[in-house]
């Protein structure tokens, strides 16, 4: 799922890479053309509170070969809301690059519903995301979402650290050059990639980890138009 699904692209490029890997199976016809349909008709899900956005990821999925019948007009961060309020630990993988602010009159509708804030009184969006990503991930199930560089390393974020190393188990944390999503839709953001696995259990420990920074991303980062 991407909770956060936008124009498709996440969902697009799983759906093209895992139809390359069930194509390459040793397997028969018959048995790929089923996984085939079962990717397309329930593993791809995108909910994005965006009516246009909604259907530009269905028209890109279409366009890229199917994968949209679980697409979803509605709010993620609405625990109460209708696509997803039964869908806890359902997802295997759970990836996004959610909106890191929100109009506070739309968080205040949510918030209470969210330990981050009951706890620690963190009210961003972007946390708020992080918390809805780990509630709707299995256990076993893996993460990976673009998050403020102050998630990172940022003053007054301690007890999010906590919280992710308590819950969750870090698999990698990779620093983006600054400017990186600027052609995209204009954030200047700095930002990193959380990616992290759900544990089975408390006693499963903390193996190893990738710490990287990337410094070029193939294209000329801090302006308005893509090169």
């Amino acid at each position: 799922i991407d909770p956060a699904c936008g124009s498709g692209g996440f969902l697009i490029h799983s759906f093209i890479e895992v139809k390359k890997k069930i194509l390459a199976l040793q397997i028969s016809d018959d048995e790929k053309r089923e996984r085939l349909k079962t990717l397309i008709d329930e593993n791809l899900w995108g909910v994005d509170k965006a009516e246009v956005l909604v259907q530009f990821c269905k028209i890109n999925l279409l366009i890229h070969g199917d994968g949209y019948r679980r697409i979803f007009k509605s709010d993620s961060l609405d625990k109460k809301g209708d696509v997803l309020a039964e869908r806890n630990e359902s997802f295997d993988i759970v990836m996004t690059n959610p909106p890191f602010d929100l109009p506070s009159e739309h968080l205040e509708q949510v918030i209470n519903d969210y330990e981050l804030f009951k706890q620690f009184q963190y009210e961003g969006a972007d946390v708020l995301f992080l918390e809805r990503c780990y509630e709707l991930c299995k256990p076993g199930g893996r993460i990976a979402m673009v998050v403020p560089h102050r998630f990172i390393d940022g003053t007054g974020f301690e007890e999010l650290r906590d919280w992710i190393l308590e819950k969750m188990i870090p698999r990698a944390i990779v620093v983006l050059p600054v400017g990186v999503f600027k052609p995209f839709g204009g954030s200047n953001a700095r930002t990193a990639v959380l990616y992290l696995r759900k544990p089975l259990s408390d006693r499963e420990r903390m193996g190893p980890a990738l710490l990287s920074t990337i410094e070029h991303v193939g294209f000329e980062t801090g302006i308005g138009e893509y090169k």
